[in-house]
C-alpha cells in the first residue's frame, strides 16, 4: 500500500469524532434521565452540614422563634416538585422554652427558589402538634403550642385579633407561595377557667387554605369521655387577610349539654340538662370586629332535666330548637322550641332576654313564649296526656341556683280560660314546687281529667262517683310540694246546676249552687240553693246545707252533713224513712203523718264506706213544724198547730208545742223511742182544757 493510500481524508475523521461525541452525549443524557427517574419518589436524606446550614438560614429569618431539626430528607414527587420532610422538629421561643414538638413536618417546595437556596413551601403537612387553648373567667382566649403556658387574656378578643399572628406569618417572604397547611394527629387541650373544666382531644385534624387574600380554615375533632357516646366537633372559618369581616361556624354531634352550655351566653340555659346535643352554630364578624347574630340549630337527644343530683330527674325523649342570638341586644329569638317527653310534649316560639350580662355571663333569662301545641302528663299522673291549646307564658329562668318561675301562663282549654303562676326550684334536698292557677269555668268531667289520679285520690274518687252534673266557675287551684314531703293542695270553686249525693241510698241533691273547697285535707261543699226530690211530699229545699269531710286522707273516714231544709212535713218524713234510716217504718208510722211545713236544721255524721248501717249514722236534727194538720196522730180527731217543735236523734223522736185537738186547745209533747231495742215505745205528755168544748169534742155527755 502506498503512502497516499494510508492517509485518510480529514473530513471523514471529523465526522467520526462528531458521531462518537454525539453518542457519548446521548448516553450521558439518557443516563441522567434514568438517574433522575430513579430519584422520583425516593427519599434522600440531607447530610448534616446541609441540615445545619438550612436550620441556621431558617432561624436567621424567624425572629424570636428558634427551630431545631432531628432529620431532614427530600423526595422528588411525580410532578417534579420536591417535598421536604422534617422529623423531630422543635420550636422554641427566645427564652428557649419549648413551644411545639412536632413528630413530622412535610412540605412541597417551589423548585426555582430551592435551586437558589431559598425555602418557599407551597404545602405544609404537620403531624403531632400540641395546642392549648385557655379561656379566662371573662371569656378571653389564649393559645399556646406545646408546653408553653400562655395565659388567656381577660377580655374576649375579636376574631381578627386571634388570627392576626397567623396572617403575619403568612405574609413572611418564606411563605408567600404557601397555599395549604394540614395538621394531622393534633392534640388539643381546652382549659376553661369559668367552667372550671378541661378537655383533651387526640387525633384532631386542621386544614388551612389560602387563595390570594382569601383564607379558609377547617378542622374536625373527636372527644372521648366517660359517657357511652363520643363527641365529634367540626369548625370552619372563611375570611380575607387584613379584613375583620368573616364567617365562621361550628357543627357537633353528641356533645353533652353541660359542656356546650358553658361556651356561650346564648347556650347557658342548657346547663340543667343531661343529654347529648347535635347541631350547628353559625355567625358573622362585622367590619368593626364585633360578633354579629349567632344562628343555632340544636337537636337534643333523650335525656333528663336535673339541675342537681338531689333533684329527681325529669325525663324527655327529644327536643329541638332553632334560634338567633343578637349579642348587641342580648336577646334570643326562638323560631321553634319543641319538646317530646313522657311528661310534656309541646311546640313553641318566642324570645328571651339575657339578664346580668355586665359580668359577661347571664344570671337569668326573661322569656315570653307562644305555645301552639302542648300535651302534658307530669310525673305520669294521668292515664292519658292532657291536651291544651293556645298557651302563652312569661317565664324567668334563674341559673344558679336553678329556679324556673311562671310570671303568668295563660291558656284556653275547651273554650275556658286558665291562668297559672308559680315556680319550681332545685333545692339541696330536691324539687320545691309552688303553683297557683285560676280558671273561669270547667265541667266536672274535665276537672277529673285535669286532676292527677295520685293527688288526693279519695277526694277525686268521691267526686267521680257522687257528682253527676255541675258547672264549675271561679276555680282556684294551688299546689305546694316540698322535698321529701307529701304535696299540699288547695282547690276552691263555685258551682251551679249540681247534681250529687251525700249518702248512697238517699235521693240526689239537684239544681244546687254554692261553693266548694279542699284545703289541708279538709273538703267542704256548701249549697246556697238546691233541693232533694223526696219519694213523697215534693221537693226539700236545702239552701244552706253543707257537706264536710274533715280529713280526706283517712281511708273510709268520717263525714258530716250540716242540714238546713224547708219542705212539707211529708217530704221531710219521707227523707228520714230512706235507707239506711227507715225511722218511720221502725216506729210503725206512715210517712204521711201530717200536712204542713217543716223547717229543720241539724247534722248527720257517718263514715264514707260502702254498706253503711243505720247505727253508723249519728244524727241530730231539729226545727219546727208549721201549719200542722193531722188526722193520723190521734185517730178520729184532727190535730192542728200553728207551730210545733221537733227534734230527731238516734234514740228518739220528740214533737211538742201548743195546738188544738179538734176544737180543744192542747199543750204537750210526743216522744217515741228509736233504735232496735226501743220496741216502738211512745209517750205523750201534756195539758188539755177540761171544758164544755172538751166534753162536746169527745162526746162525754156532760150537761152544758
Amino acid at each position: 500500500m502506498s503512502e497516499t493510500e494510508d492517509i485518510k481524508p480529514p473530513r471523514r475523521r471529523w465526522r467520526r469524532v462528531l458521531l462518537w461525541s454525539l453518542a457519548v452525549l446521548l448516553a450521558l443524557v439518557v443516563a441522567g434521565c434514568v438517574g433522575l427517574m430513579a430519584l422520583v419518589g425516593t427519599q434522600v436524606s440531607a447530610p448534616d452540614w446541609l441540615r445545619t446550614r438550612i436550620t441556621e438560614r431558617i432561624n436567621a429569618d424567624s425572629g424570636d422563634l428558634q427551630l431545631g431539626l432531628g432529620d431532614m430528607s427530600v423526595v422528588m414527587e411525580d410532578d417534579w416538585i420536591p417535598r421536604l420532610s422534617l422529623r423531630k422538629v422543635t420550636v422554641r421561643d427566645e427564652a428557649g422554652q419549648p413551644l411545639a414538638n412536632l413528630t413530622d413536618v412535610q412540605g412541597t417546595l417551589a423548585l426555582k427558589p430551592l435551586l437558589q437556596g431559598e425555602l418557599r413551601p407551597g404545602v405544609i403537612q404537620v403531624s403531632g402538634v400540641q395546642v392549648t387553648l385557655r379561656r379566662s373567667m371573662g371569656g378571653g382566649l389564649g393559645v399556646s403550642l406545646g408546653d408553653a403556658a400562655t395565659p388567656a387574656v381577660e377580655e374576649a378578643p375579636s376574631m381578627a385579633a386571634l388570627l392576626q399572628p397567623l396572617e403575619d406569618l403568612l405574609l413572611e417572604p418564606h411563605f408567600t407561595a404557601l397555599a395549604r397547611v394540614e395538621a394531622r394527629n393534633m392534640t388539643l387541650r381546652y382549659e376553661d377557667a369559668r367552667a372550671q373544666r378541661a378537655w383533651t382531644v387526640d387525633g384532631g385534624r386542621l386544614t388551612l387554605e389560602r387563595s390570594g387574600e382569601d383564607l379558609q380554615i377547617r378542622g374536625d375533632f373527636v372527644l372521648l369521655g366517660n359517657r357511652a357516646y363520643a363527641t365529634t366537633l367540626a369548625v370552619n372559618y372563611t375570611g380575607r387577610m387584613g379584613e375583620a369581616e368573616a364567617d365562621f361556624g361550628v357543627s357537633f354531634e353528641d356533645m353533652p349539654a353541660r359542656d356546650i352550655a358553658g361556651q356561650s351566653p346564648a347556650l347557658a340555659w342548657l346547663d340543667a340538662l343531661d343529654a347529648p346535643i347535635s347541631g350547628a352554630l353559625r355567625a358573622e364578624v362585622a367590619e368593626d370586629g364585633r360578633l354579629g347574630p349567632l344562628n343555632a340549630t340544636l337537636q337534643i337527644g333523650a335525656g333528663v332535666l336535673q339541675p342537681t343530683e338531689a333533684t329527681k330527674p325529669i325525663p324527655f325523649t327529644s327536643a329541638r330548637s332553632y334560634f338567633t342570638y343578637d349579642p348587641k341586644q342580648q336577646v334570643l329569638r326562638f323560631d321553634e322550641v319543641s319538646l317530646e317527653s313522657p311528661w310534656v310534649s309541646a311546640q313553641a316560639e318566642g324570645q328571651a332576654y339575657l339578664v346580668g350580662m355586665e359580668s359577661g355571663w347571664p344570671s337569668e333569662l326573661l322569656a315570653q313564649f307562644q305555645v301552639s301545641r302542648i300535651s302534658a302528663n307530669p310525673a305520669e299522673l294521668y292515664p292519658a296526656p292532657v291536651e291544651l291549646e293556645k298557651v302563652s307564658m312569661d317565664m324567668r329562668l334563674e341559673m344558679e341556683p336553678f329556679r324556673l318561675s311562671l310570671g303568668q301562663m295563660s291558656l284556653v282549654d275547651q273554650g275556658r280560660h286558665l291562668v297559672l303562676r308559680g315556680a319550681v326550684q332545685a333545692k339541696p334536698e330536691g324539687w320545691n314546687l309552688a303553683l297557683d292557677s285560676e280558671m273561669d269555668g270547667l265541667s266536672p268531667a274535665r276537672l277529673l281529667e285535669l286532676w292527677p289520679v295520685g293527688v288526693k285520690p279519695k277526694t277525686r274518687t268521691w267526686i267521680e262517683e257522687n257528682v253527676k252534673a255541675a258547672e264549675l266557675s271561679e276555680i282556684q287551684l294551688a299546689v305546694r310540694s316540698q322535698p321529701k314531703s307529701r304535696p299540699d293542695l288547695f282547690l276552691g270553686f263555685d258551682y251551679t246546676g249540681l247534681e250529687t249525693r251525700f249518702i248512697k241510698e238517699v235521693p240526689h241533691i239537684q239544681a244546687a249552687a254554692g261553693h266548694a273547697s279542699l284545703y289541708d285535707d279538709r273538703f267542704v261543699i256548701a249549697a246556697t240553693e238546691g233541693y232533694v226530690q223526696a219519694a213523697e211530699g215534693g221537693r226539700i229545699d236545702i239552701s244552706g246545707t253543707s257537706f264536710e269531710v274533715p280529713n280526706v286522707a283517712i281511708k273510709r273516714g268520717p263525714a258530716r252533713a250540716q242540714l238546713r231544709t224547708q219542705s212539707t212535713i211529708t217530704a221531710a218524713l219521707s227523707l228520714l224513712n230512706e235507707e239506711p234510716f227507715r225511722f218511720l217504718d221502725k216506729a210503725g208510722r206512715p210517712v204521711a203523718l201530717a200536712d204542713g211545713r217543716a223547717v229543720l236544721e241539724g247534722r248527720l255524721d257517718f263514715l264514707l264506706k260502702p254498706g253503711l248501717k243505720p247505727d253508723e249514722v249519728a244524727f241530730d236534727v231539729g226545727g219546727s213544724l208549721r201549719d200542722l194538720r193531722s188526722e193520723v196522730l190521734v185517730p178520729g180527731r184532727v190535730l192542728a198547730a200553728s207551730q210545733l217543735d221537733v227534734r230527731a236523734q238516734n234514740d228518739s223522736l220528740t214533737v211538742g208545742g201548743e195546738g188544738r185537738l179538734g176544737r180543744v186547745p192542747v199543750t204537750g209533747s210526743y216522744r217515741a223511742a228509736l233504735g232496735p231495742e226501743s220496741g216502738g215505745a211512745a209517750r205523750v205528755e201534756g195539758w188539755v182544757e177540761l171544758s164544755e168544748r172538751f166534753a162536746d169534742e169527745f162526746n162525754i155527755g156532760f150537761s152544758p
